[in-house]
């Protein structure tokens, strides 16, 4: 009996001396452990981009670590809530997630290695996005308990996104120092007022284009633009698009562009888009109360972590 005991409690400390060596000695989160390759990913991510987390360069320390506590937490709620509540993930998420994952590893696997920072756990933050992703659909998607109407969910989406075929050109000089003259501002305005006449009178799109840039055969891909999301174009630009009858083609004038364009047809619940950013479009309607609750989850975690361990991934991540 006493030589079971002890057998028991060698193995035991080696078991902590192992996780110690290996630089995984355990961090908890309410009932949660949370091993230091975890830890230091979510203490990279606030360092690398604090005004992602409501934080700005230069945040003192205490409050990197207060962030990279909450993140953390959020971690754990969403594994016990995605354990507990039966859900699985689908085989096109897993191809997704392995993909995405395979892609990171590819650029930064060595930078994460040099921080401690496996590819296992870099797996495990990318699988509990999308299982956190599940658990938001199970809540507001079709068969969830507040399931948001088809017919709501597509006007979220009109009033979001706009999608559009379309070619431009600027009002800027070839070096992008100036303006061009008034002049041949006044030309550029008239040669794509022509050519939205040559497709009222029938002429393709794709044809004009191809003239445009004096190149055979070429084809305008169709465009997804979000409301909140409009680099590269003028900031009138999406509420211009909007106004644009479904199907129909406009010259408008943005910023310092000009542009000939064609709106997409009436976007319908089957239409590619709107199955495509569906789960887009939910977040932008549930999305904060979801989060709002995740956060809330975690706020009321107790996390258990020693100083010692802190300091050590701390210093890992410099």
């Amino acid at each position: 009996m006493l030589v079971t005991a002890a057998t028991a409690v060698l193995a035991a400390v080696a078991l902590i001396f192992s996780l110690y060596m290996a630089g995984r000695e355990p961090l908890l989160a309410g009932d949660f452990p949370i091993d230091s390759q975890l830890y230091r990913y979510f203490l990279d991510s606030v360092r690398a981009a604090p005004k992602n987390f409501g934080l700005v360069d230069g945040s003192p320390e205490s409050a990197i670590r207060e962030e990279t506590n909450k993140l953390v937490a959020e971690f754990a709620v969403v594994e016990k809530m995605f354990d507990e509540s039966g859900l699985s993930l689908a085989n096109s998420a897993k191809l997704d997630l392995s993909e995405n994952l395979n892609n990171r590893w590819l650029v930064f696997g060595n930078y994460y290695q040099k921080i401690g920072v496996s590819k296992q756990t870099l797996y495990r933050t990318f699988a509990n996005s999308a299982k956190r992703d599940a658990l938001f659909a199970s809540v507001y998607g079709a068969e969830g308990t507040k399931a948001i109407s088809e017919a709501d969910l597509l006007k979220a989406f009109n009033d979001n996104f706009v999608t559009f075929r379309a070619f431009s050109d600027t009002f800027r000089t070839p070096d992008g120092s100036g303006n061009i003259s008034d002049q041949e501002k006044k030309n550029l305005q008239t040669r794509f007022n022509n050519m939205l006449s040559q497709t009222q009178s029938g002429k393709d799109l794709d044809t004009i284009f191809s003239s445009y840039i004096d190149f055979e055969n070429q084809h305008l891909p169709m465009q997804i633009l979000e409301k909140n999301e409009q680099a590269g174009f003028g900031t009138d630009f999406f509420a211009k698009v909007q106004k644009i009858p479904h199907g129909d083609v406009a010259v408008i004038e943005s910023g310092s562009d000009i542009h000939l364009l064609q709106r997409e047809g009436e976007i319908t619940t089957d239409s590619e888009y709107f199955l495509q950013y569906r789960l887009i479009t939910l977040k932008i309607l549930k999305g904060g109360e979801f989060n709002k609750q995740i956060a809330d989850d975690a706020a009321a975690l107790e996390l258990v972590h020693r100083e010692t361990v802190q300091r050590r991934d701390a210093r890992a991540v410099l």
